[in-house]
């Protein structure tokens, strides 16, 4: 992905959210989401469309742009029943990096495909288990709930951001964090302190790394890209916390300006205390044991 991205010189090319499936897809021992494979395709290039077409089509504040898609993608996560969450940062970070280019959506769509045919290979040759598929049943008034809990935090930073240049506090990835956080069953909310320490560490690692490799000695991005892979799994196997979305922020400092990479480390661990803290203090019953998770094999 980063090869090809310097080869096109297409950096929409690199979608940083590849590391979080490739760490819940094929890593975890089992699939976070409970989604179909087929849907997870059609989730993750409807969002990344959805995304750009804001960009392109919408002539209105950032804050609206970002409330217009996350509510689409909540929407769809709603209407398909399922708990994809990646889909959410496919369609709000071009809307952040104000990206327009078809490449972006198509990259997703391929990333997305071939990570899904590797898990495949894995079941096939016993590398992995065979991944079991949970129907996610919810209910409906409970999850408008929470997506309307976390648009209202989320629009609330995005304002405090605008005004005081510190965009990279609703970075996408430190969203799907947030609204992982605010599942009460989540393995993530049990351990904050740990999530809030491999995020802080992922976003410093890309951050570093793409400081002193690619813009002072001015490596390729792909060594950049590499050193932050590995940086990256040296943290989670040392925390034996494999967290999908800190992949993702680990990875993001390759498409961010130059200019802003400090603040974008910065901004992250300032928003992923305050995400932590929003999270784990609500008042409200998420209602979890109204769900019902049927067992069916793929």
């Amino acid at each position: 992905m980063i090869g090809v991205s310097e080869v096109t010189n297409e950096k929409e090319i690199i979608f940083p959210e590849v590391a979080a499936l490739v760490i819940g897809g094929l890593i975890l021992d089992k699939q976070p989401w409970k989604v179909r494979r087929m849907k997870m395709i059609l989730l993750m290039t409807y969002a990344a469309i959805i995304g750009v077409l804001i960009v392109r089509v919408l002539a209105v504040p950032l804050i609206f742009k970002v409330a217009f898609g996350f509510v689409s993608t909540a929407f769809m996560l709603i209407l398909t029943r399922c708990n994809f969450l990646p889909m959410l940062s496919a369609c709000i970070l071009p809307i952040i990096m104000e990206t327009t280019s078809i490449i972006y959506p198509i990259s997703v769509c391929v990333m997305t495909v071939v990570m899904i045919c590797v898990q495949v290979i894995f079941g096939i040759t016993n590398v992995r288990e065979k991944e079991i598929y949970y129907e996610y049943s919810m209910n409906l008034k409970l999850e408008l709930k929470r997506f309307t809990y976390i648009l209202i935090v989320i629009l609330a930073l995005l304002l405090i951001g605008a005004l005081s240049d510190n965009i990279y506090l609703i970075a996408p990835p430190l969203i799907v964090t947030f609204v992982e956080l605010t599942y009460e069953d989540s393995k993530a909310r049990k351990i904050p302190l740990k999530i809030f320490t491999v995020v802080t560490l992922a976003a410093w690692v890309g951050v570093l790394i793409s400081l002193i490799v690619t813009i002072k000695m001015g490596q390729p991005l792909i060594v950049s890209g590499l050193l932050i892979t590995s940086a990256a799994i040296f943290i989670f196997t040392k925390s034996r916390v494999w967290f999908p979305p800190a992949g993702a922020i680990a990875l993001l400092p390759l498409i961010i300006d130059s200019n802003k990479l400090l603040v974008y480390a910065l901004d992250v661990m300032i928003g992923v205390g305050i995400y932590i803290s929003a999270a784990t203090h609500l008042e409200f019953n998420l209602g979890l044991n109204e769900s019902e998770e049927k067992l069916v094999i793929k």
